[in-house]
């Protein structure tokens, strides 16, 4: 499970990379085998567990939560790769003002989900961030950006744009 965690954190950054037009030298083909792969280990351990463990036994409730929202983020990620494509022509600095604070929320995000892992407490509790575009310059947008942005907007991880929730 800290694999699994770890290597989803990882293609949450080689992706928001990429949405960002940055360069990235990450396979992420391979990249995305090696989530799969995690995924369908941690499955496999967990239903394994649920048997041979009474204190995961005790807490299945909370594993398969936990599991269903691991689950979840997988297909937002994917998701959202599937719009980069179409925001290749866009400033998303200038048309998503905060996408910096969202990115900083997310990271944060996924280093209190190693430290519980680790069995460590969070040291804070998730902050909601609203991605809102700059209106003027949504303005200014074709149709076609326009949908292209709102599209990449509702895909960004982890599955939607009101409420970051991990």
């Amino acid at each position: 499970m800290v694999r699994l965690a770890a290597v989803q954190h990882q293609l949450y950054r080689v992706y928001h990379d990429l949405m960002l037009h940055k360069d990235n030298e990450a396979d992420v083909q391979a990249l995305r085998a090696d989530a799969v792969q995690a995924q369908t280990q941690f499955n496999q351990l967990l239903l394994a567990a649920k048997t041979d463990s009474y204190e995961v036994w005790e807490l299945r409730r909370q594993w398969g939560a936990y599991q269903s929202l691991v689950s979840e983020l997988a297909e937002v990620l994917e998701q959202w790769r599937e719009s980069f494509d179409e925001l290749q022509a866009l400033d998303l600095h200038t048309l998503l003002p905060n996408l910096e604070a969202f990115d900083a929320e997310m990271e944060q995000r996924f280093v209190q989900i190693g430290r519980m892992l680790d069995k460590q407490p969070p040291e804070c509790k998730p902050a909601a961030v609203k991605l809102e575009p700059d209106k003027a310059g949504l303005d200014q947008l074709s149709h076609f950006h326009k949908a292209a942005l709102t599209v990449t907007r509702a895909r960004t991880p982890p599955g939607g744009v009101d409420t970051v929730i991990v």
